[in-house]
């Protein structure tokens, strides 16, 4: 079993299952996108509306029009080029016969401009899709920080079909061009600035993941976000185990894991065992996912079967030539060159192999 770091490259958020009601948040992004490229219009429609009915008071006075109904008409027509009357011989309304065509102009172009700079610039466009994305989502999981740990962490979590809003310092980089490309929303920036958590809907969340590479961040952004959300979950990466276990206590954190804890069972039975797949702490306890070969007797039994003969839960199956899977039918039996992945302690892994590799009695 090989102890190096897994390459980020091998593993694809794409590849992973759709998160359970992004459509719908996304849908309801666009909507909101709609909703302000409106909202922009409609602003520079009421200055047309003030134009008209102050322009159209004007004309009124002067006599131009039948009554003010039909001022107002001619001044609309004026702001979009529609000459509906002769060029009068009333100086003031002459010159704003060529001033209101420029003004309607103005305005409406104004406000095109900045509808389509935000549907056309990609990145203006994608910064404000990223914000109404993460306004629209509830009972989401806020993770800070996308580097190796938290990029493994963001595809555990799309795996459990979980809604996440990423919150990263860097604004490129292989994990954020993935997460993006998986749809995930991502936002750029300090989390440590109050506006940012707020972006990223922290009083709706469920949980905050704070896994930066920087303890005292990781802190910062805990304390804050417990003010903001008490309700939320708070799990903090920490490289310093004993500040880590502190740190959990001090301040009712529901997790703080340090880096080098969680390592150094696995870098430590993974050197003494190439047949370990995982490992934990459980108190004083080492407990490992050990891969155990059978022999010829248990060929042909079923994992439920197994279990009653090992005497141990059996988490995994590794079917001869096909890597080894968590997801396995109990009652499917086992071939010839078939193994099981049992978790036991470490010192009692050397029986459950015995009992694995010796033919049976009594069964």
């Amino acid at each position: 079993m090989a102890t190096s770091s897994a390459d980020p490259k091998s593993r694809h958020l794409g590849e992973l299952p759709r998160v359970r009601g992004a459509r719908r948040a996304r849908l309801w992004a666009r909507l909101r996108f709609a909703a302000y490229a409106l909202r922009v219009l409609t602003s520079r429609l009421g200055i047309v509306v003030a134009l008209t009915l102050g322009f159209a008071a004007v004309f009124y006075f002067q006599g131009q029009g039948k009554d003010y109904i039909d001022a107002c008409y001619q001044v609309y027509a004026q702001l979009f080029f529609e000459h509906t009357e002769p060029l009068p011989k009333d100086g003031l309304i002459r010159g704003l016969y060529f001033v209101l065509p420029l003004l309607g102009a103005l305005v409406l172009a104004e406000g095109l401009l900045k509808v389509g700079a935000s549907f056309l610039d990609f990145e203006n466009h994608r910064e404000i899709y990223v914000k109404m994305l993460a306004d629209s989502m509830q009972d989401h999981v806020v993770l800070v920080g996308l580097g190796n740990v938290g990029f493994r962490v963001l595809g555990e979590l799309l795996a459990r079909k979980t809604q996440v809003v990423v919150i990263e310092g860097k604004d490129s980089g292989h994990f954020v061009e993935e997460a993006q490309a998986a749809g995930v929303c991502v936002l750029h920036g300090d989390a440590r600035r109050k506006g940012l958590l707020n972006e990223a809907g922290i009083e709706r969340a469920r949980a905050v993941i704070a896994c930066t590479d920087n303890d005292l961040v990781n802190l910062e952004i805990c304390v804050d976000a417990k003010r903001d959300n008490p309700r939320a979950r708070l799990v903090m990466r920490m490289f310093d185990q004993e500040l880590a276990q502190k740190l959990g206590d001090a301040f009712t954190l529901d997790h703080s894991f340090s880096t080098s804890a969680l390592s150094a069972p696995i870098f430590a039975a993974a050197a003494l065992d190439t047949m370990i797949h995982g490992a934990f702490r459980l108190g004083d306890d080492l407990v490992v996912a050990a891969e155990v070969e059978l022999g010829p007797a248990h060929v042909g039994k079923t994992v439920v079967e197994l279990r009653k003969v090992l005497k141990a839960p059996v988490v995994g199956v590794v079917r001869k030539g096909d890597k080894p899977t968590g997801s396995f039918d109990d009652d499917v039996p086992l071939a010839e060159g078939d193994r099981v992945v049992c978790q036991v302690p470490s010192d009692q892994l050397g029986a459950l192999r015995a009992r694995a590799t010796k033919a049976e009695s009594g069964y």
